[in-house]
């Protein structure tokens, strides 16, 4: 989740296998894992799918990090606990990785329009639960366990639930 902090480039994440096409143990991998194969099911890998379907869902090339706790304004903690949060700099979506169960507290005056989509990402199971809509005021919330993602749109935008592709729409350019 460190692209939410800024790490754009550099993050790698998987397993040895994976990453030799291999089932070698021992100097490389620290440890026989079998065939590169038994790998393409394991909990490690689906995750990794929807966070790409997640970070897919919205324009992830305009996240900003949330450094200076401008739009997460309490709850962040610190280390293994820190709460990664960035906003997109079109004004579009607010996303956060909550990786421990708390509440957190959200400014969305970041975002465009009155009024906010506020969804919770299941990043195990790439199943959003919509938390509704709301002006366009700070606000806290709790997800239910740790581990999820918050995600805050402008509800003007009508966007899928996170993990659905954007429908993405083509300006005709008409030659006079």
């Amino acid at each position: 989740w460190t692209i939410l902090g800024g790490a754009i480039a550099g993050q790698v994440f998987g397993q040895c296998p994976m990453w030799h096409f291999s089932n070698v143990g021992g100097p490389l991998c620290g440890a026989s894992f079998g065939q590169w194969q038994d790998s393409l099911n394991t909990q490690g890998r689906q995750s990794m799918k929807h966070f790409g379907n997640l970070v897919r869902s919205r324009h992830w090339w305009t996240l900003s990090p949330d450094t200076n706790q401008v739009v997460m304004t309490a709850g962040q903690q610190s280390g293994t606990t820190y709460a990664a949060t960035s906003w997109t700099t079109d004004s579009t979506s607010i996303v956060a990785y909550i990786p421990t169960s708390r509440a957190v507290t959200i400014d969305p005056a970041s975002l465009s329009g009155d009024s906010i989509k506020v969804w919770i990402y299941n990043p195990a199971t790439g199943v959003a639960s919509d938390s509704g809509a709301r002006t366009k005021a700070s606000f806290s919330i709790t997800p239910p366990t740790g581990d999820m993602v918050l995600v805050v749109d402008s509800e003007d935008l009508n966007w899928p639930q996170p993990g659905q592709p954007i429908k993405r729409i083509k300006k005709l350019m008409v030659r006079k």
